[in-house]
This record gives structure tokens, sequence and C-alpha cells, in this order.
């Protein structure tokens, strides 16, 4: 009978947990329903906190999104007390998604993409403690939290699902965790879904702003044409030194305004790229090169940390070695001012990108959803006129790439190309085991 009674019990048990388990895929299927049929991921957030406390082994939940400059913000939270939401909100005020990267790459993984962390590697950020108590055991201890980072496809982290309070130690498992996971996967994916949509529309803008700029730009060459031409003979005929100086400033001018309108024309062109195999490395050296007097005269610190890259990337060398010039020039410009001046030059490979990062110490960008917009600046009337990044842009997006700005905390900003690698190069492979 006692044995009986045993089974019987165990039988009501595992029927109890498929409950669970069938309520749980249910509820998280209706989450990732509404975000396939297009709603807002950071608006689902809260919906999926509140399923995640009333639906898996955990009792307090805080989902964390990323804005536009990497800075935390609350999307989500279930079984917080009123005391510690505004506590967590203080306090996320300094976190970024630098520091879930860090907290996940120091935490032990428990899934294949939820990682527990324990109080002593949580201490730096000061986080809101729970006052649930647990007997000793060797799952959980008081303090510990676990963290599923939220990440683009590219593997940049935009946000995190933080839980804690297990009901059941022994359920912080693979198993228990692989359904959040997916959870957290499927907001990833809808939260990249409207960035690339973003940049749609971004594209779509810049192609209708060229069409408009190629023919201005060409409506305006014509009579500046005439004015340098004309001004040259004035030159020819005239004697008087204050006519001649008032010349040569109109010459100036105008060579100036040609130029201008020489970028807006380059901004505008849809130039057949030359598909070759090329050396990122000697390219962004060769910038590097251009920039070494500036960066000299002005006491610029500058470090790289290039990686060696076997594979070579298909493309055009002139394009890329003009987004490198722009984007170095943008960092100069951007540290010139300030009481450090520090730039960081970063290249190396990803799966199947080449990854090439411009860090600065600057002021960061002023409103980063506008970074890639052309004829948004924030220099002063004369020190340029906003096309850098979004010819950046098109550049790099006819190589197949991305690039992308972040703000770094407290100060700063970083600008990442990232390009498709080609197939490994044998005469590379070979120069190198020869080395």
């Amino acid at each position: 009978m006692t044995l009986l009674e045993e089974k019987s019990v165990s039988l009501a048990q595992a029927i109890e947990r498929e409950h669970e388990a069938n309520q749980q895929m249910e509820k998280f299927a209706q989450i990732t329903s509404k975000l396939l049929m297009g709603a807002d991921a950071r608006l689902m957030c809260q919906e999926s906190a509140e399923v995640i406390v009333g639906f898996s082994n955990f009792q307090r939940v805080a989902i964390l999104l990323g804005d536009d400059e990497g800075k935390l913000q609350i999307a989500g939270h279930g079984g917080l007390s009123q005391a510690a939401l505004e506590e967590l909100r203080e306090k996320v005020v300094g976190w970024s998604t630098t520091d879930v990267s860090n907290l996940c790459a120091i935490g032990r993984p428990i899934g294949a993409n939820s990682f527990l962390l324990k109080y002593a590697q949580l201490a730096k950020y000061n986080p809101v403690r729970s006052a649930e108590q647990y007997e000793l055991n060797p799952y959980w201890e008081n303090g510990d939290e676990i963290f599923v980072p939220l990440r683009f496809s590219s593997g940049r982290v935009l946000g995190s699902i933080s839980l804690d309070d297990p009901r059941d130690v022994a359920r912080v498992t693979a198993q228990e965790m692989s359904k959040i996971e997916l959870l957290a996967a499927d907001l990833s994916a809808s939260r990249e879904n409207s960035t690339l949509q973003r940049q749609l529309i971004l594209s779509e803008k810049l192609a209708a702003i060229g069409k408009l700029v190629a023919g201005v730009a060409h409506e305006l060459n014509n009579p500046l044409t005439s004015i340098a031409g004309y001004t040259e003979l004035l030159l020819d005929d005239a004697a008087q030194e204050p006519v001649r100086k008032k010349l040569e400033k109109i010459g100036r001018e105008s060579k100036r305004m040609q130029r201008i309108i020489d970028n807006l024309l380059r901004f505008a062109r849809r130039k057949t790229i030359e598909n070759a195999p090329i050396d990122l490395e000697a390219i962004l050296h060769d910038a590097l090169a251009l920039y070494d007097y500036k960066l000299k005269s002005i006491n610029v610190d500058v470090r790289t940390s290039i990686h060696p890259v076997v594979a070579r990337v298909f493309g055009d060398e002139d394009h890329l070695k003009q987004v490198f010039v722009n984007l170095l020039s943008n960092a100069v410009e951007a540290v010139q001012d300030m009481p450090e001046k520090r730039i960081m030059v970063e290249m190396f490979a990803r799966a199947d990108k080449v990854l090439v990062r411009f860090l600065d110490s600057g002021p960061g960008f002023a409103d980063l959803s506008r970074a890639f917009d052309p004829f948004y600046t924030t220099r002063p009337v004369g020190k340029g006129i906003g096309l850098g990044l979004s010819t950046c842009y098109g550049m790099v997006k006819q190589h197949g790439g991305e690039i992308y700005a972040e703000n770094i905390q407290p100060t700063g900003a970083i600008v990442t190309v990232e390009l498709p690698r080609s197939q490994p190069n044998p005469f590379a492979v070979a120069a190198t085991a020869g080395k």
C-alpha cells in the first residue's frame, strides 16, 4: 500500500508538472504569435515578464532593453515590490549593454544562452537583492541571479532578462531555461526586425535624397565652372594687387564650392564596385598614414589592435579606404577639443564577418538615430556638410556589410563596420605559415 501511495503521489506530481509545462508553452507561444504579427518587442516586454513570473520557476524578473546609446532601461518587470522597483529604476541609469556582455562573459552557463552569476560577481553593480532566504543547497545561494542576454543575430547585446527567486532550486536547469531562452530569442528577433525596418527607411531616404542631390549638383556645377573660368581670365588681365587678391579669393571660394559639389555627386552616384580580394589591414594602415601628421600635431593618442585575418574581403579598395578615412576623420574631429584625446582602432574576425571598430573619447553622438542621415552634422558652419557617415553607410551596404554607431560611457563613441569574409586565400595562408 505504501509503495502504491508513493507511486500515486509521484504520478500526480508528474501530471501537475506536465500541466504547468503545457501552460507555460501556451503562454509563451501567445507572445511569440503576437511578435510574429508585428507587435512591438518593447511593448511586449511587460507581458513577457508577467508570463515568466506566472508560469515559470522564477518569482522575480526584470527585462532591460538598451536605447540607441546602449543605456539600459526597464522594459518589463514582474514579482518586484514597489520599493524594489524604485530601487532598480535608480540603479539601472548607470548600466549599459556592455555591462550585460561583461557579466555573461564571467557567469556560469546554465543553458545555451543563460548564465548564473553569484552575488560576489554582481557586487560591483550593487544589484537589487531579494529578501528570499534559501537553505544551504548545491543549486542556488542567496543573492544569485540568472541573466539571459538579448542579442542581435550579429551577437551584439541589446538587453537582458534577469531572473531571481526560484520556486524550486533543483529546477534551475538547462531544460527549465530553454523555454525562457526561446522567448528571449523571439524578443531579440522582433527587436532586430524593427531595427532593420528603420535601416530600410533610411536607405529609401538616402536613395531619394541622392537623386535630388545629383540633379541639383549638376545644375550648380555649370555656373560655377563659368565663374572659375572667367576668374582665371580676369586674373591674367588684372594688374592692381588689391583687385588680384579679390579675384583670387573668388577663385578659391568657387573651387571650394566645386569640391563640395563633387562630394555631393560621390554621395549620389551609384558607382559599380570593382570586386577583388583586398587586404583590409593594408587599407587600414594606409588610412592611418594619411592622418599621421594631423594626429601628431594635436597630440592624439592612437592605438590599434589588429588581429591577423587570413580570410580576405572582396570589394572595392578605394571605396573601403574612403570609408576608413571618413571614420577616422570623424574620430579626430570628435576628440580634438577634449582634455583626453584617445582613438582606438580595432580589427578582428567573428564567424563569417570581419569587424573594424573606431572608438574615440569624444562627446559621443548627440542623436544616434540621425547619425547616418545625410546633411545632418553637429560641426560648426564651414567644418562639414554632414555627408561623411551617410556616404560610409552607402558604401558599406554596397559591400553587403553593416555599419552602426554607439555611444559609450561616460564619454565616447564607437562606429563599427562589419564586412562579410571571403574564402581563405591560399597564398595568404601560405605566407602566414611561412612567417
